[in-house]
This record gives structure tokens, sequence and C-alpha cells, in this order.
């Protein structure tokens, strides 16, 4: 249900059209589906995915047995524990892809160091992007008495 309602449509269309030059709200949507769709594939936890660098996704590494990416994020809520593992199905490594060579270099100058940036191109401050999620599911209209 979450997959087909419009608001996945769109910004699935959002990711075809990405060599295109898109307006703010579009490349806004595209992160937001990416963001929500990484936490709820893989459970990350929005602190890792607030703090995931450009740098951590190209010295990524490649699991011998799925031949996916999987990025360390060294910084995130349980850092004591060493760095927090995001693992990428074809889905999500083929978005990632997009996002990063085509959607990523369209947000504003100066851009932060982080993959997911604002709309005016910095980094989200510290517990904002977590905001992101809930907000996407709201607009996805799927049972929006639940709060993800």
């Amino acid at each position: 249900m979450f997959l087909s309602c419009p608001t996945v449509l769109s910004a699935k269309k959002i990711f075809d059209k990405a060599k295109s030059i898109l307006t703010i709200h579009k490349m806004c949507e595209a992160r937001d589906y990416l963001i929500t769709l990484v936490s709820l594939k893989t459970g990350t936890r929005p602190g890792a995915l607030e703090n995931l660098k450009l740098q951590e996704y190209f010295n990524a590494n490649t699991d011998p047995t799925t031949n996916h990416k999987v990025l360390l994020v060294p910084q995130h809520k349980r850092q004591n524990d060493g760095p927090a593992p995001l693992s990428l199905d074809d889905e999500l490594q083929e978005l990632f892809n997009i996002y990063i060579h085509e959607i990523h270099p369209q947000f504003p100058l100066p851009r932060g160091a982080t993959i997911f940036l604002r709309s005016d191109g910095t980094s989200f401050q510290h517990g904002c992007i977590s905001k992101r999620l809930p907000e996407f599911w709201k607009k996805s209209n799927v049972r929006p008495d639940i709060r993800v």
C-alpha cells in the first residue's frame, strides 16, 4: 500500500528524471523518500542517517556474499558499540547512486559533508532529520493514525 501511494510514486518519478534540473521541492521530496525507505528497509536510526557522509558512501565495502554495499557510520547514538552498519540492497543501492550522482550535486552551495542535506544545502542539525520520516509517512496517507 505504501509503495503504491501517490507520494511514493511521485518520488520514484523524480529519481527517474534526476538527470534533469530539479526544483528544491523535488530534491527534498526525493531525499525524504530515500530517508524513509532506508529507515523502513534497514531499521537504521535517524541519527545514523543524519551523520552519513559522502566519504563514508564512497569508502563503503561490498559484502562478498550479497554484493551489496555496506556503509559504516561512525557517528550515531550508540557509537561506543562501533560504527552503525547500513547494508544497501539492490533497490537502495540504485537509489543511492542516483541521489549521490544526480540529485545531491543540485543542492545549493556550499553543501554540507553529509549525504542528506536541508533545502539550503547545509547538513541537518542534530535531531532534525528524524522529522523527515514521519512527515513523508504522513504525506503518504497510509495509516495516518500511526506515527512512524
